[in-house]
């Protein structure tokens, strides 16, 4: 809300800086000191009239120019020195009691005075101005002497305002006087030349002292009453003289035109009065009209507040026990004024619901004996009969021996969050059986987890310690078979035997993908650090691939970069077993086609090298989201690729584990259509001293590198083999199966399912 101007203006007032009209009372005072000065020579108005009426030179009038000087400074000082101000304030005054008594005691002051005749110097410093400017500097004096009002209120303003009229009728008065008595004499007397001086005095004076008092505040003095009050005091005042000069010169008695003077001064005075009195009780009522606006604003906020929030007060007398409740929402009606309902305290008990009765009176008790404040939460009986439940708070009076005589306080409705509280316990102890029972079931699942948990792991247990059990017997019949093959027999058998052998091979690496899961589950698969050779492991495998990428009319390349370290430690028959899963699912999905196998290697710290291999092939692709699934164990492209192509969908799930288990990655990047490129990494260590010691003996004529080379040339084929080495390779898998070391020597083909 911005401010009105009354507010701004008290405001200021307040602060010490706002009168409004106080650069106007600092001008009029430097006028004074101006015209004290042109006192001197000669005086202002009398020097002038000199010419037209009267003969000689007017004498210069000292206690005038210094009424004007210390009332002029006086002013000037009145905000920035206070306490100057008020000495210089009081010297006007000594000087305004000294003139008066002089004038009264020296008659020769109304004598003539010839301009050739030098006066004395108490003739030059006191009576010269007379009664009326000497009253008129003494009031001057006192108001000056006033400290600063740091508030304009109704009381200073219309005061100072009357004490500025006053001086302003009094300096009209006295021009009025000067103008009938000097015509009339025959030469200058010393009073009668300082009166035209002592008028202008007054009225700056009467100025100044208005233009500090002025304050134009409805609320604290309108312009009416400022203006009434000017207009009876001017007029009285004149008023007062004339009637006391008519008096003077119709009758010889002194005293009636001082009865006369004085009851016309003192009515006019009466009269301002009674103009400042009835404005500031107008100004009063006015105020209190607005107080009980205000107030009736304020009840009806209150009322307004209580029937919305709900929220009552109370007071308890200790002394008599009677109770006053303010509280509408305890009443049944359609009447929506505030209830003030007089009662006592016996009453009101008796509309507690009995259990919460003697609750109520053991906190009050409490409060009061420990000077603490009091709060119950207690069920009230309303109008109709219900119970509702309310919050009562309050703190007691007490007298100065320290007795309670009263407690005052108020009664909150808190029903509907009771009957809330209420409903959330409920919930709450509802929930609190559903997370028993939720409880259970999660122990009763953990224990059927755990359960399968543990048949899991002996499950792949199991088959983990049943793998050489299992093989064996299949080893055995595909030595047999293998022996029969190349026995002499006749061609029909021979077929028959080459699908028997075809078949148990194929059963064989369905046992041996199903035995590696089951170990790799049961954490029974390990990872070996031996020395051996990396060009020859990575040849076994496109030898053993190439006659089945032949069948499907297919081109497999190699491409080993120069890089990639000869002599490693690792794990070969791992790397084997990764290369021919991947390699021959490229064969086995691609058609007429290429299959390319990439061989890179990264250097690391301290010899290790991370081995980057890469099967890229040209077959029929995999989609975006069969890709998310394909590692997961049995699991296949697309249902009708296990009718088509076979298999049991482990091959890639073994292959994630390993490279997983040889600190490495496996991915793939394909779309349908347009083949697919499955890549792996795995960390190796180059075996740096078999290379150091290799590299000292004296190096074999190599042929020249060629580029990589087609599965189909003759160069990646084997020689056949005789019967004798392959029952070599038979005594000494059986060997190795049996747990004895193997004898002999013998081929290190690699298998495509070895472990």
């Amino acid at each position: 809300m911005l401010p009105t101007t009354s507010t701004t203006h008290q405001s200021d007032a307040e602060s010490g800086i706002g009168w409004p009209l106080r650069g106007l009372a600092y001008a009029l005072a430097g006028t004074m000191l101006g015209i004290a000065a042109m006192l001197a020579t000669p005086p202002l108005l009398s020097g002038a009239m000199d010419i037209a009426w009267l003969p000689g030179a007017p004498p210069f009038h000292a206690d005038v120019a210094a009424v004007a000087v210390l009332a002029s400074l006086a002013l000037l000082t009145r905000d920035t020195a206070g306490a100057l101000s008020r000495l210089l304030a009081l010297a006007l005054a000594c000087l305004s009691i000294v003139s008066l008594f002089s004038f009264i005691t020296h008659p020769e002051l109304r004598l003539a005075a010839e301009a050739s005749a030098p006066l004395s110097f108490s003739a030059l410093w006191s009576g010269h101005m007379g009664p009326v400017v000497g009253i008129g500097a003494l009031l001057t004096a006192a108001r000056l002497y006033v400290s600063v009002s740091k508030r304009a209120t109704i009381g200073n303003v219309p005061l100072g305002w009357s004490v500025a009229m006053t001086l302003v009728a009094l300096s009209i008065t006295l021009a009025i006087g000067a103008l009938d008595i000097l015509p009339q004499a025959e030469s200058w007397t010393i009073h009668a030349a300082a009166l035209p001086d002592g008028a202008v005095i007054l009225l700056l004076m009467g100025a100044a002292c208005a233009a500090r008092t002025f304050h134009a505040s409805p609320s604290i003095a309108p312009i009416q009453l400022l203006a009434g009050q000017s207009v009876v005091l001017i007029g009285g005042i004149i008023a007062s003289f004339i009637l006391w000069q008519a008096n003077v010169a119709s009758t010889s008695l002194p005293l009636v035109p001082a009865l006369s003077f004085t009851a016309c001064l003192v009515a006019t005075y009466m009269i301002a009065g009674l103009i400042a009195l009835a404005v500031r009780v107008m100004i009063q009522q006015r105020a209190m009209a607005e107080a009980r606006a205000a107030l009736q604003a304020s009840n009806d906020l209150f009322e307004a507040a209580a029937r919305s929030s709900r929220l009552g007060i109370w007071d308890w007398d200790l002394q008599t026990g009677d109770l006053l409740i303010v509280a509408n929402y305890l009443q049944d009606s359609n009447d929506r004024s505030l209830l003030a309902s007089r009662t006592t305290i016996a009453a009101f008990t008796e509309l507690m619901h009995p259990d919460d009765q003697g609750m109520v009176m053991q906190r009050v008790n409490t409060a009061l004996r420990q000077h603490k404040p009091y709060e119950a939460e207690f069920r009230i009986r309303r109008d109709n009969g219900v119970y509702i439940w309310v919050l009562a708070r309050a703190e007691a009076t007490r007298d100065e021996a320290g007795k309670p005589v009263r407690m005052i306080g108020s009664l909150e409705d808190v029903d509907q969050i009771r009957r809330q509280m209420n409903e959330l316990e409920l919930q709450r102890q509802t929930l609190e059986e559903q997370s028993v029972k939720l409880a259970e079931t999660a122990q009763a699942l953990a224990l059927a987890r755990d359960a399968a948990e543990t048949a899991h792991k002996a499950k792949s247990s199991f088959l983990a310690m049943m793998s050489h059990e299992i093989r064996t017997p299949m080893n055995g019949v595909l030595g047999m078979l293998s022996l029969i093959q190349r026995s002499e027999i006749e061609p029909a058998l021979k077929r028959y035997a080459e699908v028997a052998h075809q078949s148990a091979r194929d059963l064989l690496g369905l046992i041996d993908d199903i035995l590696d899961v089951s170990k790799l589950e049961a954490g029974k698969l390990h990872i070996e650090a031996i020395d051996f050779d990396l060009r020859p492991s990575i040849d076994s495998v496109v030898a053993l691939l190439t006659p089945r990428a032949r069948e499907n009319g297919n081109q497999l390349i190699l491409d080993i970069a120069e890089s990639v370290p000869e002599h490693v430690i690792g794990d070969p028959l791992r790397l084997r077993q990764i290369l021919t899963n991947l390699v021959g699912n490229a064969v086995k999905f691609t058609e007429k086609g290429t299959v390319t196998l990439t061989i890179t290697a990264t250097p690391l710290q301290n010899g290790d090298f991370m081995l980057h291999c890469a099967i890229r092939d040209t077959g029929i692709g995999i989609a975006p989201e069969q890709q998310l699934t394909l590692f997961e164990p049995f699991t296949q492209a697309d249902i009708s690729m296990t009718r088509r192509y076979g298999g049991t969908g482990l091959g890639l799930t073994i292959c994630k584990h390993l490279v997983h288990l040889m600190g490495g990655e496996i991915g793939v990047i394909s779309a349908p259509g347009e083949g697919s490129t499955f890549w792996f990494t795995v960390r190796c260590r180059e075996d740096v001293e078999l290379t150091a010691k290799l590299g000292l003996q004296e190096p074999k004529p190599q042929p020249a590198p060629q580029a990589p080379t087609a599965a189909n040339d003759a160069s990646t084929l084997l020689p056949p083999r005789p019967i004798e080495a392959d029952i070599a390779d038979l005594v000494q898998q059986f060997d190795r199966l049996a747990g004895r070391k193997p004898q002999g020597g013998g081929s290190t083909g690699g298998g495509v399912t070895g472990h």
